[in-house]
Parts: structure tokens; sequence; C-alpha cells
């Protein structure tokens, strides 16, 4: 019998409304933490539910000359905080995840719908691995071939040849199923249903 080693992930397929979204994962810093580390306005900081920080990302980039959404979420998930940017990708900016990193480790999953999508993990500043989700073959970092092993049991092949063919088909629930072989977390569906903590980001 064939198991699905993304089952548990697959929910996470219908998730990503829109055409850009960036989820990360940063470990062993409180939500509060985690938000301060962003460069949000600290005044603005509130409890809500993960609807509400979507609603607000939407109202932001409408608003913001630069499309950009202003307005973030962060949950705690066992040892690490979720950091969710509807419409925004902030921590693929390397300044941001070299100082949300800071004495610690992130895990990065970027979806732009005309643009770069990224698979980043960086620990205490210094990329680790790297690649554009529709080449992950194409790796950079310190230790690019880390995850190699984890990624072929999700289903994202690191050593494509592009004259054997496509890539397989695979879908953001390969990708958060490689991210839970780094962070150990096994993101459920419920999750979406805790409290979040948001806030303003001072860029808009």
């Amino acid at each position: 019998m064939v198991t699905d080693p993304c089952a548990e992930f697959r929910w996470l397929d219908g998730l990503w409304a829109g055409d850009i979204y960036c989820a990360s994962f940063v470990r062993d810093l409180s939500p509060r933490e985690a938000l301060t580390r962003f460069k949000t306005d600290a005044n603005t900081i509130e409890e809500v539910t993960y609807e509400k920080v979507c609603e607000r990302a939407a109202a932001g980039q409408e608003a913001s000359p630069r499309a950009l959404p202003g307005y973030i979420g962060a949950v705690e998930v066992g040892d690490w905080t979720l950091i969710v940017e509807p419409f925004g990708w902030g921590a693929a900016g390397p300044d941001v995840r070299a100082r949300v990193s800071r004495g610690t480790e992130i895990v990065v999953i970027t979806r732009h719908g005309y643009s770069t999508q990224e698979f980043i993990h960086e620990i205490d500043g210094e990329t680790i691995t790297y690649f554009d989700l529709i080449a992950p073959e194409l790796r950079w970092g310190s230790d690019p071939n880390r995850w190699a092993d984890a990624m072929r049991e999700v289903g994202l092949d690191p050593d494509h040849d592009d004259s054997m063919g496509p890539h397989p088909d695979f879908g953001f629930a390969n990708v958060f199923a490689l991210a839970s072989k780094i962070t150990k977390i096994h993101l459920s569906e419920d999750v979406l249903g805790r409290p979040f903590l948001g806030a303003e980001t001072i860029e808009k």
C-alpha cells in the first residue's frame, strides 16, 4: 500500500488565496518577539483571528501605493512561531530573515504568482539552503544538500534533469511537509482557529 507522505498537509494546498503569500517558522521566539523583529509597530500589536489578519492585509494592500499589505500575524506552534504574511513576502528579504534568525533559525515559504517562489532555511543570519520552488534541483547556501533526502521523501526532486522530462506535480503540501522535517511541527488545520497576534508593519 502506497501512503502519501504529505497527506496531513494537503489542506494547505487550498489555503493560499491570492497570488502572494508568505509563511515563516521561527524557532524559540514568542509571537510578540517575532513580530517585533519583523519591524512592526509595537503599539498596534493585538489579538486577532486568522481571518482578521487576512482582512487587514488585503485592506492594507489596496491602500498602499506600493501594494504592500502592511499587516502580518503570528501564532505559537510548539517551540516555533508561525508568521503569516497574506499578500506579502517580507521574510524572503535577506535583511529581514537575517534579523529574525539572529540567535535562532527561520524557515520561509513564499508563493508569488508572477515572481520567485522560495524555500529558505536560515540559521543565525546564514542561509543554509535556498531554492526556487519551480527548480528545487538548483539550490544554494552554505549547505544546499542538507535537506536533499527530505526533499525526495516529500516529492520535491533535488536531482531533477530537465532533459528527462518536466518536474513532477507538487503542491504547497509538499513544501510544508519539507518544513515539517526541519521544524518537527505537524501543522494541523486547527492552528488557524487559535488566537493570533497581529500587527501593522512599519513599511507599507
